[in-house]
């Protein structure tokens, strides 16, 4: 039996008792089974796909939640049929058509030596691309729900019933669950309302794609190697240490944990706990305590939505937000979005903790016209009329990457939150002294700036804003939360803003300048580039 073993159904247990009791030879299977007259099924094998993957609307539960609902399912078989069980492992797969030929492989290695052949397995699915997929390695199938001569489903199959508990909730398992579940399953549910309340949380979480990500488009393997990079670690980690208190430390879209490994190393004493959304990082994230890479540190990691009150008020020590806030401001309700954030912050920290962001920020008066000179000779001119369809992203990053910097604004130009109906990038050229500028507001020009080197996951970057605040605007927003903003001192690390050199050398010095503009919009002095980050260190008083 392939499949996630989310749920199992009323269907699939009277379905299972009538094949186990009846010969195999006289069983309505989909294609040929050879076997010897009289023989009767004696095992059955729960292949339990994605079993390493979790926390997703795809598949919420861990392996041991499912194993455990498995196990109780296939009890009175056990008992009262004398059909023995077993589980096998399968790792998650992207679609391919080779799934079938991986489940046999990886259940073969797992069985002690009891090997799956056409031979001497039937396969029970009801899924149909599954069904037609072992169909071609030679095996026959029970194919429960589905009617492969009809092409029809005669019952509702367990995906379709997960579907409705995930949209109804409580209401369904109370009305419908009874009716629909198997009664170990329904049992399961009832004596451990953990797992029905874990499924319902993760449905209803609005961040998180059906694989357990917060956008469809990005690349976690591209995301991932900037952010692991030692020297980029050091340098996030150096504006935040000094401002750490020490006791109970969260970090807040903790990625796979590697800031708070350095963490660790400095407050070895202390109780460390990551909030991550994605199901991706967080099983990163278990894998690096897995691995011991925080030595006799407690830490751990939850599948949250920061937003979300997961601590209790006056809870804990230092909150630490690494380029977490810009998303909360995209991906939520923009400006309320954020002082819900760092008021919930406030309720949450002990008198005396801290809430540390390190973000992205936006340049003073960024509603001014600026004049911005894009170079055209560091690569090709862009081609309007050039589409690339949704599934050809790495050929559309390599088009990008080919691009001059006035060519690839213009694709910034027309797909910068081109999803929102309320917003458009606008800007105008001007010709001053036989040089090409373009004029638009300062901060659309530094979410050009900010996001222009990211090809790879274009897509994903396009849906965010960076420059939405400046310095000022955020000490009155952690203000108004109730926080005493810490000022930066030769004494003390607080709140400021600063520059990246490297980007400022690597994306910005050698692709454009930019210009003041004079009342009639025509550009004037070369200005500086702007900011590239804050650090807000706010911290709770004891009264």
């Amino acid at each position: 039996m392939p499949g996630r073993q989310i749920i199992t159904t009323k269907f699939q247990e009277e379905y299972l008792k009538d094949i186990c009791r009846t010969p195999i030879s006289q069983l309505d299977l989909y294609g040929d089974f050879v076997g010897s007259e009289g023989e009767v099924i004696d095992e059955v094998i729960f292949a339990i796909t994605s079993a390493n993957k979790s926390n997703s609307r795809y598949n919420p539960l861990s392996l041991a939640d499912r194993a455990i609902g498995v196990d109780r399912f296939m009890r009175p078989f056990y008992d009262f049929l004398d059909v023995s069980y077993d589980i096998a492992e399968i790792p998650h797969y992207q679609p391919t058509d080779k799934f079938a030929q991986h489940v046999i492989s990886h259940c073969n290695l797992q069985l002690e030596g009891n090997k799956i052949t056409p031979e001497n397995t039937i396969v029970f699915s009801s899924t149909e691309s599954v069904v037609e997929l072992f169909r071609d390695c030679g095996y026959a199938i029970a194919c429960g729900e589905w009617d492969p001569k009809k092409g029809v489903y005669t019952n509702k199959p367990p995906r379709d019933i997960l579907d409705d508990f995930m949209e109804s909730g409580r209401e369904w398992f109370e009305e419908s669950g009874e009716n629909y579940l198997s009664e170990a399953h329904y049992n399961f549910w009832q004596q451990v309302p953990r797992v029905p309340d874990k499924i319902i949380r993760i449905a209803n979480e609005p961040l998180l794609t059906e694989e357990g990500s917060i956008t469809e488009t990005r690349s976690y393997s591209v995301y991932l190697r900037g952010m692991a990079n030692s020297d980029i670690l050091d340098m996030k980690y150096n504006d935040v240490k000094d401002a750490v208190v020490s006791g109970r430390i969260v970090d807040e879209g903790c990625a796979d944990g590697a800031l708070l490994e350095r963490v660790s190393d400095d407050f070895p004493d202390s109780d460390l706990i990551g909030i991550e959304i994605t199901s991706e990082f967080k099983a990163r994230f278990e894998e690096r305590i897995r691995a011991g890479v925080f030595g006799g540190t407690f830490v751990d990691v939850y599948q949250r939505n920061i937003m979300d009150p997961v601590f209790e008020d006056n809870s804990i020590d230092t909150v630490l937000c690494n380029s977490t806030t810009h998303e909360i401001y995209s991906y939520g309700d923009g400006e309320d979005s954020l002082y819900k954030y760092l008021q919930m912050k406030y309720d949450q920290l002990k008198p005396g903790g801290r809430l540390v962001i390190r973000d992205v920020v936006g340049p003073k008066d960024s509603g001014r016209n600026i004049a911005a000179k894009l170079r055209t000779d560091n690569g090709k001119s862009n081609d309007p009329n050039k589409v690339f369809a949704e599934d050809e992203r790495k050929e559309y990053a390599a088009y990008l990457k080919g691009l001059s910097t006035r060519g690839r604004f213009e694709r910034f130009a027309r797909e910068y939150l081109h999803q929102r109906d309320d917003y458009s990038f606008e800007y105008t050229t001007e010709r001053h002294e036989g040089e090409e500028y373009i004029i638009a507001s300062y901060k659309d020009m530094t979410e050009f700036m900010t996001k222009k080197d990211y090809t790879d996951n274009w897509y994903s970057e396009l849906q965010e804003e960076f420059a939405f605040w400046d310095i000022t605007d955020w000490r009155k927003a952690a203000e108004a939360a109730g926080f005493a903003v810490v000022a930066d001192t030769p004494n003390q690390a607080g709140t400021r803003v600063y520059q990246s050199d490297w980007i400022v050398e690597n994306r910005w010095e050698d692709a454009l300048t930019l210009f003041a503009v004079n009342e009639n919009g025509k550009p004037k002095e070369q200005i500086a580039y702007p900011p590239t980050n804050i650090v807000l260190v706010a911290e709770k008083q004891i009264n």
